[in-house]
């Protein structure tokens, strides 16, 4: 179905000839990744720039399979780091959180396999009920297999540190 989505695009847009549909599609699918930013994401540039932490963000990377996007690349001694944002503002179901963070984790899973020496971090950020911060970490420390570094909460405060001696001593 994708293969004749794809044929019916490049008759009726013209797209034949020398042109490369997948590099355009990333390219689009990059570009609406920056424009719907968020304030978290917005807070975690921040926080790294302040920290003459180098990244890139919103980066496409080619996985085994298939390609993956992920909020931040931080790039430094020959070391990278993917960096997946995300908050949840008072949430009633739980549901929600563990199926995000299960299909970032399976991601980072697949980045691994072409990328060994990939670090992976999810900065995590709760508002609400205290309960649901304590059923997140909970179930993060029981379920988590492919992430590096957790960061409910407590971003601020740790990711440049955590950035800065991971980058200088691995």
């Amino acid at each position: 179905a994708l293969d004749k989505v794809l044929e019916n695009f490049r008759i009726l847009s013209g797209f034949y000839g020398n042109r490369n549909l997948e590099s355009y599609i990333k390219n689009g699918l990059t570009r609406f990744a920056k424009i719907n930013s968020n304030e978290f994401e917005d807070e975690i540039a921040n926080i790294l720039l302040k920290n003459k932490i180098n990244y890139e963000r919103c980066v496409i990377i080619d996985g085994k399979k298939k390609d993956f996007n992920v909020d931040f690349l931080v790039k430094h001694n020959n070391r990278n780091i993917a960096l997946e944002v995300f908050s949840y503002n008072y949430l009633k179901k739980k549901s929600g959180i563990k199926s995000k963070v299960c299909i970032v984790d399976h991601r980072f899973q697949a980045l691994k396999q072409k990328y060994p020496g990939l670090l992976t971090m999810m900065c995590i950020k709760i508002k609400g009920k205290p309960i649901l911060y304590d059923y997140v970490r909970k179930y993060l420390e029981m379920e988590l297999l492919n992430t590096d570094y957790i960061l409910i909460n407590n971003y601020k405060e740790i990711l440049p540190r955590i950035l800065n001696v991971t980058t200088q001593t691995r």
